[in-house]
């Protein structure tokens, strides 16, 4: 009976090892897939501002663009009605 009380325990001991290091490894597995899931929603984030700055740098440019050619076209107007009043 003593050597089935030795065996018995050892393999208590072996399930309860067996058990905490299953514990250990899940949380540990765990762990990793929360920092990896935070990684990619701050790539993510990152992505998003850069597109957000482009689409700002764009529509910073064309409203550049746009004032440039107005105020290019009414000063070519406003020259051509001084030149056409000269001649007259």
């Amino acid at each position: 009976t003593k050597l089935v009380k030795k065996l018995t325990n050892e393999d208590e001991t072996k399930n309860l090892v067996r058990v905490e290091m299953n514990h250990f490894f899940d949380k540990e597995k765990m762990a990793d897939s929360i920092a990896r899931v935070k990684e990619i929603e701050i790539t993510d984030l990152e992505l998003k501002e850069h597109k957000a700055q482009i689409a700002k740098d764009d529509t910073q440019k064309i409203a550049l663009y746009g004032g440039m050619f107005f105020a290019i076209n009414c000063s070519g107007t406003n020259s051509s009605r001084l030149y056409n009043q000269e001649k007259i």
